[in-house]
């Protein structure tokens, strides 16, 4: 019972994926490492404090390598540039790659330099998330890191007590629980307005019984090895890969919300992105309405979703009439021709379904509901979905919403 065969094909999935989609520099940067460690944590970092790792890690951090890929876009600023410059020389001040940051915790770093060849700017986070998870997977793979977990966080991050002493599921993905932290009463009032249009998104999701109701902030992750290396690693994408990394971890392996410990972001406005939180933050209005979706989107998706599993019983796909339109220019009837001819069976034809109409088909259905259902105030939604809500503050939503 030492291996099952579904183990076995995962485990077999590393060693390919390292020899065939692993980033070059990822493993040329795991080959410095000679000591072992009992945990790796990845954290990419473009025009971050040199002193970022001050605040980011718990008191109980010990037997660590941090994984840092120092990083900037090739479309970077020449100030940005010289910045992440600075954080490279003082992360590897003797320009070796292996820092010790705690001697008596046997808390090291292995800095990657991608300042002196930039990434792609179109491949940006995702290629230094991606190098940076590469080199911790081909570090367990080679014994050097005994937790097959690969811990992702930023450098805008400051980790909980008790983060690394957690008790992880037997394998797929781990999502910590999260709150933004502004440094003042602006920015805290706008990144409560982004978080809750994020959990509010979420909880709709769930609502109406979708398998992607999850959040996908890449500072929250913890991956297992072998499924990383299943679906082969981090999109190298300027932004989103967070997202489209647990769009395909879903279709293969289980997806934990864990309930603790929760992880303090730093809120910030910020341009690096193409999207995300930082560019959010920028571009909301603290002293206007902050619009979201309907929540009559959210009922059509429910309606959807339900005619799903009626189908994968049936064989017969029945629609709601106000989705026709959209799941047409999605695609759906036509693979769910192919689908019903290609599987069998209830549970592959259920799988099948489900797999097609992911998170990204699911989050371009409910944008192409905008069209009949537009965006409203989302504290006018808040109220109408939970009356006692009424009068509430942001914060006291978010409080709610959290739970």
């Amino acid at each position: 019972m030492s291996s099952t065969p579904a183990r076995s094909t995962r485990a077999g999935n590393v060693a390919r994926y390292l020899s065939r989609y692993a980033e070059a520099d990822a493993l040329h940067a795991a080959e410095q490492v000679k000591d072992s460690y009992q945990r790796a944590l990845v954290v990419p970092c473009f025009d971050e404090s040199p002193t970022f790792l001050e605040e980011l890690l718990p008191p109980e951090a010990a037997d660590l390598l941090i994984v840092i890929v120092a990083n900037v876009p090739d479309n970077a600023d020449a100030e940005a540039r010289e910045r992440t410059a600075a954080l490279l020389s003082h992360l590897q001040p003797d320009h070796g790659g292996i820092g010790v940051l705690d001697a008596a915790k046997r808390i090291h770093t292995l800095t990657v330099d991608r300042v002196s060849q930039p990434v792609p700017k179109n491949q940006a986070v995702g290629l230094a998330r991606k190098i940076g998870a590469d080199c911790a997977t081909a570090l367990w793979h080679r014994g050097h890191v005994a937790c097959r977990w690969i811990y992702n966080t930023d450098a805008d991050v400051r980790l909980p007590c008790g983060y690394f002493d957690t008790t992880l599921p037997e394998r797929g993905v781990a999502i910590f629980p999260f709150r933004h932290r502004g440094s003042d009463p602006r920015t805290q009032h706008k990144a409560d307005l982004y978080e809750l249009h994020m959990r509010y998104y979420v909880n709709r999701l769930g609502w109406a019984g979708s398998r992607y109701a999850f959040h996908t902030l890449g500072s929250t992750l913890a991956v297992d090895a072998e499924d990383y290396a299943t679906v082969r690693g981090f999109p190298r994408r300027s932004g989103g890969e967070d997202f489209h990394l647990l769009n395909k971890l879903a279709k293969v392996a289980p997806v934990h919300s864990l309930r603790g410990p929760e992880l303090i972001i730093q809120a910030r406005e910020s341009q690096r992105a193409p999207f995300g939180t930082g560019r959010a933050l920028a571009r909301i209005k603290a002293d206007r309405d902050y619009l979201s979706y309907a929540p009559a989107s959210f009922q059509l998706l429910a309606k959807v979703l339900a005619a799903l599993e009626h189908a994968s019983k049936s064989g017969k796909l029945t629609l709601p009439v106000d989705a026709e339109p959209i799941l047409q220019t999605l695609g759906l009837q036509t693979h769910f021709a192919k689908a019903v001819d290609q599987y069998k069976t209830q549970s592959n034809l259920d799988k099948a379904l489900h797999d097609w109409f992911d998170g990204l088909r699911t989050l371009r259905f409910i944008h192409q509901c905008r069209s009949r259902h537009p965006d409203q105030p989302l504290t006018h939604s808040l109220v109408e979905l939970f009356p006692d809500l009424a009068g509430d503050s942001a914060a006291s939503a978010l409080a709610f919403l959290r739970q």
